[in-house]
């Protein structure tokens, strides 16, 4: 790029792990170009993964480059991707009778030598045909050697299944993994990567392979293994290895790490830290208290979840309390009918699983940049976990919606006030009341006396559930089990938890940007039409103890679509940023789409709310290095559709049910189309 006309662009190009590796510092793109190409060659003593960094006019971009070793390519001398006795002719060929050159001269220096000879020549005719072994030939049958191999997941927790697609002739095979911790050497100074790379896990596991059909049925396979439950967080190397020969016993950095001539790889993995994440995904409404003359009811739910035992400052070692729907001043609620199922896919709890349990704590001792301050800290941690999870969810039903005072932020905040409650009294020793907590010592009987003491004399508490989970061997916590069906205690209304033992990431900055909506179904009868609709939408990583504030979308009044017609958003610039975080297993994504005809008369046509999964987000995306660290940024999009019911307001007419209208019937149905934007950070300081 300059001034107005195309110049060349000067590339500087530097590498993560230099050892054996040789390639220019410096590229030149000619004017008018946009790619250029480089020679790299490398002689490690074993497969590696090395990074490579280009930089121009002020901006890095990075690709990994997979080195393999040359032992398992030793003898494939011509073309035909076999080792047999034409290699051998090929070979005599080209030293003595002018034929073709070897594609790779490398695999053709089959003893070794540093030169292509002769002798060589000799090597692959001894192998095939006596019992000599040759010094850095691959002993075992090449036919079993994989190709064309690639990760299906490359973010992971430890214990966690991976895949490696490809093509495996053998039926058996042995992984070997190489862990090296963060901060590993990706902090990058000007053209070199400042840092130390630390190897920590190594371990050799035997795998099987699987059938792995492709999109069309074509046949293919595929080879599993786990992550060891002890594998501390950190960058991995993974080699594929024929499964001739042992796999050592024990997995230290020491043990481990087989270095073979026939590994082929390696490829990439990350491992990160564990978290537990509780979804609260069903609500199955049979009765929800509302006479059924008064239909449909206004719902609100809170909720509150702690483990272990307080400290002196009256806190649990992990708690998370928040509100369903918003939940803020001015949020909506969730308008439903009796007899219905609601999706709801909110996270009712996130913690650290090194926060909860001592093993996890322990095993990220290796990985911390500080290990005897990491120990020291999970052994006075541990006086605290007790294995124990406790999660509540309570319900109240509104008749009272105008003029209510502060109601909204009052039952937002009971979950909050109950763990605070809980705290005082686990540490207190406490055996009366506390000001304002009522007598009980069950966190769900404290929701309970909170959720009273909050309504109005028109609302109804629906009750309260309380889901307890103890930790055991298989599987932690519970994770991927489904507690059975828990009912809020004063109605007919059962809900769902499921637990999820999910990867961490550190996260930079994650955003939801309204896209469009379309109106499939107004909730306005055609006398109101068209419908003015507005957006409550909130944002939020998890493991900040509280999901995010809910934003109004207009500000005012609302954006005019009539039934049928779609609204485009994207040019209105509405973007809702969830703030950034530490480490976070989750998005949360809640957007109420609500019906505006005036200050006191609004309608929720339907509500959309989802936990969005970053292990599932964070496969894909530009590799960039900004402030000197490697991010990642991935964005996708996702179309939900919403649907509700009204409350029944009429055009101008007269008699029972003139309108042809029902109150219990779903009234006003919309897709709504959203894009969220992650950036990772892959390898957190």
């Amino acid at each position: 790029t300059g001034g107005s006309g195309a110049v060349t662009t000067t590339v500087n190009l530097f590498a993560s792990d230099e050892d054996g590796l040789v390639m220019p510092q410096t590229v030149a793109v000619p004017a008018g170009q946009t790619t250029v190409e480089f020679p790299i060659s490398a002689s490690p003593p074993g497969g590696k993964m090395v990074t490579i960094f280009a930089a121009a006019n002020g901006a890095t971009v990075i690709a990994d480059l997979s080195i393999r070793p040359n032992g398992p390519m030793k003898g494939f001398i011509n073309d035909d991707n076999r080792r047999d006795i034409s290699d051998a002719v090929f070979l005599l060929n080209f030293l003595f009778s002018g034929g073709a050159p070897p594609a790779f001269p490398a695999f053709a220096d089959v003893n070794g030598s540093g030169k292509v000879d002769i002798s060589d020549a000799v090597a692959i005719l001894v192998f095939l045909f006596s019992d000599a072994e040759v010094p850095t030939l691959c002993t075992s049958d090449p036919a079993t050697l994989p190709s064309g191999l690639r990760l299906v997941q490359e973010l992971v927790t430890d214990g966690d299944e991976v895949c490696i697609s490809g093509n495996f002739p053998a039926a058996t095979y042995r992984i070997v993994l190489k862990g090296f911790s963060f901060p590993n050497g990706r902090l990058i100074s000007g053209n070199q990567v400042v840092g130390e790379r630390k190897l920590i896990f190594c371990t050799c596991r035997p795998a099987v392979r699987s059938p792995n059909p492709g999109p069309d049925g074509e046949p293919g396979f595929k080879v599993c293994f786990n992550v060891p439950l002890e594998a501390p967080s950190g960058e991995y190397e993974v080699f594929v290895l024929p499964a001739s020969g042992d796999c050592p016993a024990g997995n230290a950095a020491g043990t481990g790490c087989l270095e073979d001539d026939c590994a082929i790889g390696p490829m990439k993995l990350f491992v990160q830290a564990s978290h537990i994440v509780s979804i609260l995904e069903d609500f199955i409404i049979n009765d929800n208290s509302e006479p059924s003359g008064d239909h449909p009811a206004e719902l609100f739910f809170t909720f509150a979840s702690q483990t272990g035992e307080p400290d002196s400052a009256e806190r649990f070692p992990v708690q998370f309390a928040d509100s369903y729907p918003g939940g803020r001043p001015g949020s909506q609620h969730l308008t439903n009918v009796d007899d219905t199922i609601f999706r709801a896919d909110v996270p009712v709890f996130s913690g650290r699983e090194a926060d909860m349990e001592l093993t996890e704590c322990q095993e990220e001792w290796l990985s911390d940049p500080d290990p005897a301050r990491c120990a020291a800290a999970c052994a006075e941690a541990a006086r605290r976990m007790n294995n124990n999870l406790t999660v509540t969810v309570g319900g109240a039903e509104f008749d009272c919606l105008d003029n209510c005072g502060s109601v909204w932020d009052e039952v937002a905040g009971v979950g909050v006030a109950a763990i605070g409650c809980l705290a005082a009294f686990k540490f207190g020793g406490v055996k009366g009341g506390i000001a304002g907590c009522g007598a009980a010592v069950a966190l769900g009987d404290i929701v309970d006396t909170k959720l009273e003491d909050a309504l109005e004399d028109e609302d109804d508490v629906l009750g309260v559930a309380e889901i307890n989970f103890s930790r055991g061997s298989r599987p932690f916590w519970s994770a991927g089990a489904t507690a059975p069906p828990a009912g809020l205690s004063k109605s007919d209304i059962d809900l769902q938890v499921f637990n999820h033992r999910l990867p961490a990431f550190r996260v930079v900055d994650a955003r939801l940007s309204l896209k469009s909506v379309t109106l499939i179904e107004a909730d306005d009868e055609p006398c109101f039409a068209p419908d003015e609709l507005f957006f409550e939408t909130r944002a939020s990583l998890g493991l900040n103890g509280r999901l995010g504030e809910s934003t109004r979308f207009p500000s005012t009044s609302g954006l005019a679509v009539a039934e049928g017609a779609t609204q485009d958003l994207s040019s209105s610039n509405f973007s809702l940023s969830a703030g950034s975080n530490a480490d976070s297993s989750f998005l949360y994504v809640e957007i109420g789409v609500w019906d505006f005809d005036g200050e006191d008369e609004a309608e929720l046509i339907g509500l959309h709310s989802q936990s969005h999964f970053l292990g599932d987000l964070l496969e894909a995306g530009a590799d960039f290095v900004e402030e000197g660290h490697e991010r990642r940024r991935v964005s996708g999009i996702t179309n939900a559709t919403v649907s509700g019911w009204n409350s029944g307001e009429r055009c101008d007419c007269s008699g029972f049910q003139a309108c042809a209208f029902s109150p219990n019937l779903p009234h006003g149905i919309a897709e709504i189309s959203y894009e969220i934007e992650v950036i990772w950070e892959k390898y957190p300081q």
